[in-house]
């Protein structure tokens, strides 16, 4: 059995899960913790609080681990997420908190990947549609901020992950009303320039009941109110 210890750092929780792999490859959860990342300041103190937690796999025993980090990775090995107030420099965290390989990559690499495992299968369709066979397949989620990627398929079968930070480009405004919300994000915001991070987001989801019902309420508030105890 090989042990994984696998880490989602994203702009508002950083999700960990332990792994193992057995000899055909098949992977078994064993077990999971969810942290506050902006309650860390930085990415070793992030680790500190997940050493000290009763997890019961470390960096130190694990076989390798796999960082997915919320922003562009730059070489495998740094990124300074642009919703996290701290950076992850491989190089000079590596050796205080893991022992074996460490690799890193951004997050929606590892959403896209997933998107081709057995769990994307219990997965509940929004809208109906066909897949195309051996097209290219976009991948979006909505959290802190839009994360997007691309799985684009091989010549010999199976796909390649894409990054992209493309939530940071202009939101497409087309009508009155979606003008109209332009108009009060600008407002409210205090930007000009708004982008698809601000809109399809968490705090986009407020900035939207907000204009829709007049009612300011925080992020998390907005669907516990809209959905009772979806939170």
């Amino acid at each position: 059995m090989k042990k994984i210890l696998a880490a989602d750092i994203g702009g508002t929780n950083s999700r960990f899960a332990y792994f193992q792999s057995d000899e055909d490859g098949a992977l078994s959860l064993v077990d999971r913790l969810w942290l506050p990342t902006r309650q860390a300041d930085s990415f070793a103190e992030l680790f500190r609080q997940f050493r000290e937690s009763s997890f019961p796999l470390s960096g130190e025993d694990a076989d390798i681990t796999v960082l997915a980090v919320a922003g562009p990775v730059e070489g495998g090995v740094f990124s300074a997420p642009p919703y996290i107030p701290w950076d992850i420099d491989l190089e000079r965290d590596t050796a205080e908190n893991f022992a074996a390989p460490v690799k890193m990559i951004n997050d929606f690499v590892a959403q896209a990947y997933a998107c081709r495992s057995p769990i994307a299968e219990t997965a509940q369709p929004i809208l109906s549609g066909t897949a195309v066979s051996g097209s290219t397949i976009a991948v979006l989620g909505a959290g802190t901020a839009l994360g997007k990627a691309l799985l684009l398929p091989g010549e010999t079968g199976g796909f390649q992950a894409i990054p992209s930070e493309g939530g940071h480009s202009l939101f497409p405004f087309s009508s009155l009303e979606e003008f109209s919300f332009q108009q009060f994000l600008r407002a409210k915001t205090g930007q000009q320039q708004i982008t698809e991070n601000l809109v399809v987001s968490g705090g986009g989801l407020r900035y939207l009941h907000w204009f829709l019902s007049g009612e300011e309420l925080a992020p998390e508030e907005v669907p516990a109110r809209l959905i009772p105890g979806s939170v």
